[in-house]
């Protein structure tokens, strides 16, 4: 098993809170849809009418006492009550199914972040695993996913969760994302090539260590963890399934001793995004931190 620094990341922190929001999005819109109905049936008579009259008769009564103003006088009360009520509800469930979807994007990017780990947990005790690191740049910080560390050198891991079918090559400014809707139309999705994008974490993580007197080279890969992924690239653009495979396939010659790979991790160690929560985390934390001081 792969020495894993941290597990809690700012995207676990962000799905916790996005659970919270869903519920109670969840909540609302059962409170409203309940309400919609009861609202309905009221105006339609109840059950035992609906029975009696049928539902076509119904409703042409609920519409009639509703909608129906006397010629030359304003809208009596209860109409525009009736109908102001009805647009609330229709507005609020409406908001709601757009905003649900913000939720259950995180809690989706969360679930295929998880699974990487698990993926990358599953290493020779000889690598480490860091995830979720703010690498700092010229005038910014990179968001790194996640950097492997061992005696065979590093890795820096761009992870996607992207569906469908990737397409694009090494150079490409842009790559395309298919998808198939329900309907059975495709669609196609642009979006910034992340090996070009990798190739700059890589090259900050380089940089960042050469400033502790470290030097190594950083190797890139990204990972589609949902996707079927037709690339032409030199950089290694794998799945999910492929990707400690691929990992270990390169782990041919030993280009740093063991005391190289603690100093590296210890100096990985201060670029985590968040303070470590539990026990464990916190005991391999203080022990990266260590390395990185001796």
């Amino acid at each position: 098993m792969a020495r894993i620094v941290n597990t809690d990341t700012t995207l676990g922190r962000r799905a916790a809170l996005h659970r919270v929001w869903l519920t109670a999005l969840c909540a609302v819109a059962v409170a409203l849809a309940v309400n919609l109905v009861r609202g309905v049936l009221g105006e339609l008579g109840g059950v035992a009418h609906l029975r009696e009259v049928g539902p076509v008769a119904a409703a042409c009564s609920a519409a009639s006492h509703v909608f129906t103003f006397p010629g030359g006088h304003l809208p009596p009360p209860h109409s525009l009550r009736d109908a102001g009520m009805l647009l609330v509800h229709l507005v609020g469930l409406g908001a709601i199914g757009e905003l649900v979807w913000l939720p259950l994007t995180v809690l989706r990017s969360h679930s295929h972040e998880r699974r990487v780990m698990q993926e990358l947990g599953r290493l020779p005790d000889e690598f480490w695993v860091l995830s979720d690191l703010r690498v700092p740049a010229a005038r910014l910080k990179f968001q790194v996913d996640h950097v492997v560390v061992s005696p065979y050198g590093l890795w820096c891991v761009e992870t996607r969760a992207y569906p469908g079918r990737i397409t694009g090559a090494e150079y490409d400014y842009e790559w395309v994302q298919l998808r198939h809707r329900r309907t059975g139309q495709r669609q196609a999705r642009r979006f910034f090539n992340p090996v070009r994008e990798n190739a700059s974490h890589c090259a900050s993580i380089g940089d960042h260590l050469t400033r502790h007197r470290l030097e190594t080279a950083v190797r890139s890969m990204v990972v589609f963890t949902a996707a079927e992924v037709e690339t032409m690239t030199m950089t290694a653009v794998e799945s999910l399934e492929n990707m400690v495979h691929t990992i270990l396939t390169a782990a041919e010659t030993r280009v740093h001793e063991a005391h190289e790979v603690e100093r590296i991790v210890g100096v990985l160690a201060g670029l985590v995004a968040t303070s470590p929560r539990s026990r464990g985390e916190d005991a391999a934390a203080t022990e990266a931190a260590r390395l990185g001081a001796a």
